[in-house]
């Protein structure tokens, strides 16, 4: 079965002569009784009871006209839906984040890409860094958006690509005494409680190599798994931290949180990363989106 003996059927159907549906495709008549006759071998029915020149469609061709109609409506609709795609008037975008970049990085940009592209649907998955890589991986989520994991491994079914570096400072409350201080070294961590992050946080890896860097023995530690867990108990004084400048915009602008003058940070950041499938590349609305995210990135991250 073809497509085309298909429409040729329904055209017979529809003039309800061989000879009329000939003439309208331009076709021999003897095509067109081959390609009716193809689809009765196929299906080893009947679909015309032929009565002269005039047809009448038996019950199962009334049932392969109705099937027909519908399979052909909807290839003959490919060609504006891909139109509709590529004037971002169709389409269905879902794109994975974690909580950091779902509650610092992303907020605006999904707005802007919403205020933009109303027509797409959008859909936001949230979770670790593991868990959003495996469903790029997979084909769950088209974009990710994701802080880069010192652990991550090559893997050639995804592409990387960099938007932007976050950097890091290390925080403490209004009233900490550390917070007179113009510069510090890194040995004043050494009496301090220092809220150290769980292996599933990337930040995890940052605060461990700036201490081993510089050979601090930290004594007094609480170990956490959410960035806005560790923002809230540096608020009640309950220690100091590491933290993404990018997540502490509002409370230092606020005063609720103070900034550490601690020396050699300079190098200490991480990429905000664009991940997706190498192969099954992005949509119309996923390159749209990743034009977005390079393009307010700079302001978000400075």
């Amino acid at each position: 079965m073809t497509l085309h003996q298909l429409r040729t059927f329904c055209v017979v159907v529809e003039e309800g002569s061989f000879r009329r549906a000939a003439e309208k495709l331009f076709l021999s008549q003897p095509s067109v009784s081959q390609h009716i006759a193809a689809l009765e071998k196929n299906y080893d029915i009947r679909l015309f009871q032929r009565r002269g020149r005039d047809v009448s469609l038996t019950p199962e061709g009334r049932a392969l006209y109705t099937l027909a109609k519908e399979v052909l409506e909807r290839v003959d609709s490919i060609p504006s839906r891909f139109q509709e795609m590529q004037l971002l008037k169709y389409g269905h975008l879902t794109v994975g984040v974690s909580p950091f970049t779902g509650n610092f990085f992303m907020p605006s940009i999904f707005k802007t890409f919403r205020e933009r592209f109303p027509e797409i649907k959008l859909s936001i998955r949230a979770g670790n860094a593991r868990e959003i890589l495996a469903e790029a991986r997979d084909g769950t989520l088209e974009l990710a958006i994701l802080g880069k994991h010192s652990n991550w491994l090559p893997d050639s079914n995804l592409t990387f690509r960099s938007i932007g570096k976050d950097h890091f400072t290390f925080i403490a409350a209004p009233g900490h005494p550390l917070i007179e201080e113009s510069s510090l070294e890194p040995s004043a961590l050494s009496g301090e409680t220092i809220l150290t992050y769980t292996e599933e946080c990337p930040l995890c890896d940052f605060i461990d190599d700036y201490l081993l860097k510089h050979q601090i023995e930290v004594k007094k530690t609480i170990e956490i798994e959410e960035i806005e867990i560790a923002k809230s108990l540096v608020m009640e004084d309950m220690g100091i931290t590491l933290m993404s400048k990018l997540a502490i915009k509002r409370e230092l602008h606020n005063g609720d949180l103070k900034a550490l003058p601690f020396k050699d940070l300079d190098d200490f950041h991480w990429d905000i990363q664009a991940i997706y499938h190498s192969s099954r590349g992005l949509t119309y609305a996923g390159w749209e989106m990743l034009k977005l995210i390079e393009e307010k990135a700079p302001y978000i991250l400075e």
